[in-house]
């Protein structure tokens, strides 16, 4: 309902087009991280894991695996040198923040924001090192010099806000420190926001999909199947070898099924991939998320 009341919106002219980078940034630069420190001191002592950094393992190899199967699904298809990167990209890294939080907080309520948040700084970072060297590395075949990688520019992307209230959050909390409950308050009413704003935005980005432009050629059907079905597959069986809790288990399984990211378009077109064939893939995986997510949810139900 909320990502139709985005799409009702933008077709009434409610919500323009001029709109969109407030929203983005509203949400990237103060609701998510004032949601990350609300939930870090109210929510992350209660994730019942002997061991947290085992948290961190099965995500790590689930995307090395879909890296190295997009991969060598881009060689067979035999894919440009300019669509090369995106594609592996699309396959391999899901939207965990603006589609996967307010989905697993519905879903799961808010015990399960910091197994999205751990899933988020893992796919966030494999994203901005490996995603953007292959981007560059394309780039560089077709003759672009319009994107330079660099260790400083992957810092800069790293050190988005969201990540420094967790770097800041954290040991925080660790070290026992308590908010003032002014603060906490504040934090508590900007992370409400952010499942209705992404949510909507969402919608809105559905509004401007032109099903007319389309065209599923085997590669874009076999990027769709890696997000939905192949990636989330691979997530299942890790987080049953490692025998993970049933939360964790069903969030980095929800998470690993979610559409292709946001900045995969963004970053395509700086480095002179295909801009267009991204843009479609994130438009089309997250109207199909609509139906696959519950699918997942049921699936999960009965494992």
């Amino acid at each position: 309902m909320m990502i139709a009341t985005g799409f009702v919106a933008a077709k009434l002219g409610i919500m323009k087009k001029e709109h969109k980078p407030f929203i983005v940034k509203f949400i990237v630069n103060i609701a998510v991280p004032a949601m990350c420190i609300s939930n870090v001191f109210e929510q992350f002592d209660k994730v019942n894991v002997e061991n947290p950094l085992l948290l961190f393992i099965p995500p790590i190899i689930a995307m090395f695996c879909t890296l190295g199967i997009a991969l060598l699904a881009a060689k067979l298809f035999k894919l440009s040198h300019r669509r090369f990167g995106a594609f592996v990209i699309m396959c391999a890294f899901s939207n965990s923040m603006f589609v996967g939080l307010p989905m697993c907080r519905e879903l799961f309520g808010e015990a399960a924001v910091p197994h999205v948040i751990v899933y988020y700084i893992i796919n966030t970072m494999m994203f901005w090192t490996f995603g953007v060297a292959l981007l560059q590395n394309s780039a560089k075949e077709i003759g672009e010099s319009s994107g330079k990688f660099s260790v400083a520019d992957t810092l800069k992307h790293l050190a988005t806000p969201p990540l420094i209230s967790l770097v800041i959050a954290v040991p925080l909390m660790l070290l026992g420190v308590k908010l003032p409950h002014i603060v906490m308050t504040f934090c508590g009413y900007m992370g409400d926001t952010v499942s209705p704003l992404i949510l909507m935005y969402v919608g809105f980005i559905i509004s401007e999909t032109s099903l007319r432009e389309i065209k599923a050629d085997a590669s874009f059907c076999f990027a769709m199947a890696m997000r939905f079905i192949i990636a989330p597959l691979i997530t299942l069986g890790l987080c049953i070898l490692f025998k993970l809790p049933d939360m964790t288990k069903n969030v980095f399984i929800a998470e690993s099924a979610m559409p292709v990211m946001t900045q995969c378009v963004i970053v395509s077109a700086a480095y002179g991939g295909d801009e267009k064939y991204a843009a479609t893939a994130m438009s089309i995986s997250t109207m199909l998320c609509l139906i696959v997510t519950p699918l997942w949810t049921l699936i999960m139900q009965l494992i």
